[in-house]
């Protein structure tokens, strides 16, 4: 008896320290991989000279963080207080998954990102999006000014027929703008039923913002969606306290996903530049379907996927002259790290909205929704600078409490 409470008391504590050192990766990765994607000269850090002390460093917190996520993986599940079989299988099959497209494509990122899903096991998820939130807005805000004051270079993109693009410190407009959406994402999901429908028409005025400065078509289109269904379900929950969406709306909105992908790679496929619908949609996408049937009928689809050299934009004021970039999400799946790995996302994503489903919690589910929609023509689905809100699939979304607690103050108020 002595030394079963003994090791329970050992498994606590080793959770506690677990937990702790997956909350400091985890801001530690989202801070990096956002400053990654601004101008300030971040990624000279990978280049110190090695077999110093600060290389050693950089590399296993920063760049290379894969081992110790692994090793606070390992530990978070072998000291769990809780044993769930099946969901220990997902966790190896998925970590098998990644590290095979690690070990083929030297790609970190996915690795990073697949880890840190895994290792949110029993992390409570709003206070990450809480934290997540304080730090991204942080970044965001010192990288604009900074752009302004001139202390980073603030790109500035003057083409024909289109409007100023401008970038504000980060890499390309598109990028800035995609920030503000899932920043978005994150203040409606912090916010919950507290929502107003200023909130929410503040969110549609920053899709006019992004248009009128940077003229990120797809993100603008995306933030006025956003604003309308914020809207949308605050009106709906005002009328009816604990409003909850159809079964079919339910449903559909937890298909997206793998509607999104069918949706995409069958429109690449059958892309024909003499079909004028597809042309005009070609043109409204800036050649995104032209450039994905090309990937697609040069390098094809494969298990693993293939090394696709593309060539994007990156920081530069004027477009390269052999542009060759795949925006979607789904396509860079399929195509970057093959069909297997679509369907681990697909399923990640299935995952997600079932747990979403138990937990009642349709905030979250209209921001998977969004997500993946938005994931159709831009590149930012599974990547932590941008969208952490996969990680809830092994977090604690603790929704009885949260739910108790709100249905307290309500009657509070109505008393």
């Amino acid at each position: 008896m002595q030394k079963g409470k003994a090791w329970i008391k050992f498994a606590a504590y080793m959770d506690q320290i677990t937990g702790a050192a997956y909350l400091a990766m985890f801001l530690v990765q989202a801070g990096y991989r956002f400053l990654m994607t601004t101008e300030f000269p971040v990624d000279e850090l990978a280049v110190l000279e090695e077999g110093t002390a600060a290389h050693l460093f950089i590399s296993l917190f920063l760049t290379e963080p894969q081992w110790i996520l692994l090793a606070i993986v390992f530990l978070r599940y072998a000291f769990s207080r809780e044993y769930d079989w099946k969901r220990y299988a997902a966790a190896l099959i998925a970590g098998i998954c990644a590290f095979i497209i690690y070990f083929r494509n030297g790609e970190a990122s996915i690795l990073v990102y697949v880890l840190l899903v895994l290792g949110a096991k029993e992390i409570p998820f709003r206070k990450m999006i809480r934290m997540y939130f304080c730090l991204c807005v942080s970044i965001l805000i010192v990288t604009v000014a900074a752009s302004q004051l001139g202390l980073v270079d603030n790109h500035v993109w003057d083409v024909t027929y289109r409007n100023i693009r401008i970038a504000f410190g980060f890499d390309y407009p598109t990028d800035f703008a995609s920030h503000i959406l899932f920043l978005c994402f994150c203040w409606w999901y912090l916010r919950g039923k507290k929502l107003t429908y200023a909130e929410a028409l503040l969110t549609a005025g920053l899709g006019v913002f992004v248009y009128v400065f940077c003229e990120a078509r797809f993100s603008t289109a995306m933030l006025l969606l956003l604003g309308g269904v914020m809207g949308y379900c605050r009106f709906k929950e005002k009328k009816n306290a604990g409003y909850r969406p159809h079964p079919v709306c339910v449903g559909l909105l937890e298909a997206v996903p793998v509607l999104c992908a069918v949706f995409i790679h069958v429109i690449s496929i059958l892309y024909d530049s003499g079909n004028r619908f597809l042309s005009w949609l070609d043109n409204l996408l800036s050649q995104r379907l032209a450039l994905a049937k090309r990937a697609i009928d040069i390098y094809g689809f494969n298990l693993w996927g293939s090394d696709i050299p593309m060539i994007g934009n990156g920081s530069k004021s004027a477009a390269p002259e052999k542009y060759f970039y795949i925006d979607s999400s789904y396509l860079q799946f399929s195509l970057l790290y093959g069909v297997v790995f679509l369907g681990l996302v697909l399923i990640l994503f299935w995952l997600a909205g079932e747990k979403i489903r138990k937990k009642q919690e349709w905030i979250l589910m209209w921001i998977l929704a969004l997500a993946a929609v938005h994931g159709l023509f831009e590149q930012h689905l599974l990547e932590l600078a941008f969208f952490p809100f996969l990680l809830l699939i092994f977090a604690d979304l603790g929704g009885k409490k949260r739910k108790q607690k709100e249905a307290e103050e309500t009657d509070g108020k109505e008393k």
